[in-house]
């Protein structure tokens, strides 16, 4: 949860939950977490046991439920957003303001805004993600949540999959007492699976490989590569800049 811890490279640019505005108004609060869902592809077939065209179709239908018992609700755009094609990042702008247009009382938190995931968590009623893995750390932090897709972890920790329409009853979107053990068990698990491959890259390099600084990205355009792959690179760079400077329609900066 730290702004400074390595595992987590988006948390950097949050504020610290005490900064952080109450997310919505007074009253029960519903969280969204989107995933960056295309980076599930490999895991194959296997994963996909639900019945969503999108994420999206499932968070519009979960909504639909909560309004009506009165529920405030808050969606929290993925901030690996901000790396995608701007196909896919345009597509993922006009589905979320398609949702907000059906419900109109939606609190929306794009990519690349400051507030702080945890600190909606920590607010919330209920958690919904589609496989998002703060949906496990919310657990840990004695929230209610609920899958709209497989997740990792949504065999052993104490979790709601939703993973059709027909899923989506007054019984199964009402909150219960949650038992942490399941997911700290499956952290623990996850933590010493990691461990042997965890490593300090200043050990071997003199700059951080997962944040390259610019003149190292120049340095690679010198490199002998087609020119069309020096222009992904830089297309790559220039998309990226470009997602993360995107405003809503209507909405400044400060706004956000």
């Amino acid at each position: 949860m730290s702004g400074d811890e390595g595992t987590n490279q988006f948390s950097s640019g949050w504020a610290q939950p005490e900064e952080a505005p109450t997310p919505g108004g007074p009253g029960h609060k519903a969280v969204f977490f989107t995933s960056s869902f295309d980076e599930y592809r490999a895991f194959g077939p296997m994963w996909s046991i639900d019945s969503w065209s999108h994420q999206f179709e499932a968070f519009d239908a979960m909504m639909t439920l909560l309004e009506r018992r009165g529920v405030g609700l808050v969606l929290r755009l993925h901030p690996n957003l901000g790396s995608k094609s701007r196909a896919y990042f345009q597509r993922e702008v006009a589905d979320a303001l398609d949702l907000q247009s059906r419900h109109p009382a939606l609190v929306l938190h794009w990519h690349n805004s400051s507030v702080n995931s945890y600190d909606l968590v920590r607010h919330a009623d209920y958690v919904i993600v589609e496989r998002s893995t703060i949906g496990l750390e919310a657990i840990l932090m004695g929230k209610p949540v609920w899958v709209t897709q497989a997740s990792q972890w949504d065999q052993v920790a104490d979790v709601r999959q939703v993973l059709s329409l027909a899923d989506i009853t007054g019984e199964i979107m009402r909150p219960w007492e949650v038992s942490r053990v399941g997911a700290q068990n499956f952290a623990a698990y996850w933590m010493v699976q990691e461990h042997p491959l965890r490593w300090d890259w200043s050990a071997w390099s003199t700059w951080d490989p997962g944040k390259a600084p610019l003149r190292m990205k120049i340095a690679v355009l010198a490199i002998k590569n087609p020119w069309r792959h020096r222009a992904r690179l830089v297309r790559i760079e220039w998309t990226a800049w470009r997602n993360s400077k995107f405003r809503p329609p209507g909405q400044s900066a400060e706004s956000q």
